[in-house]
């Protein structure tokens, strides 16, 4: 048995495993939780269609051509330029409700909470600004 898509077939290995380790792990807690089994089930069936679709020449191939559909690509390059501008705006609006509420408060763990997100807009600026000098550079 050859395997076409390597990627495909590892990534169908690892939920293969990750769900027999839950089921293993579930039973020997004696925890029966249908929503987990819900989600191992599903786990557990994608790991199996991965790897036999990995295995099969022809499904490899309509795998090929969808990842390289230029419509799919530009699809996926808008959702991920969205899905950036809303995490910026719920960032933003989170740090001024956070200096909010520190200033009616003066809890010093409102602050502490806010540093991770300060922390994440130094980066998105920082890496804005590399990414636009590195990009005039080059074109």
């Amino acid at each position: 048995m050859r395997i076409y898509n390597k990627r495909k077939f590892f990534i169908g290995i690892g939920e293969f495993i990750l769900s027999i380790v839950a089921f293993v792990t579930m039973f020997i807690t004696r925890t029966i939780d249908i929503k987990f089994i819900v989600v191992n089930v599903i786990v557990f069936t994608l790991g199996i269609v991965n790897i036999s679709r990995s295995l099969s020449k022809s499904d490899t191939a309509e795998d090929i051509i969808e990842e390289n559909d230029e419509r799919n690509r530009l699809i996926s390059l808008r959702i991920n330029n969205m899905r950036y501008k809303i995490l910026i705006v719920v960032i933003y609006i989170s740090v001024v409700a956070g200096m909010l509420a520190y200033g009616v408060t003066r809890n010093i763990n409102i602050v502490i909470a806010l540093l991770p997100l300060l922390l994440l807009l130094c980066i998105w600026f920082l890496s804005s600004f590399i990414l636009a000098f590195y990009y005039e550079k080059k074109c």
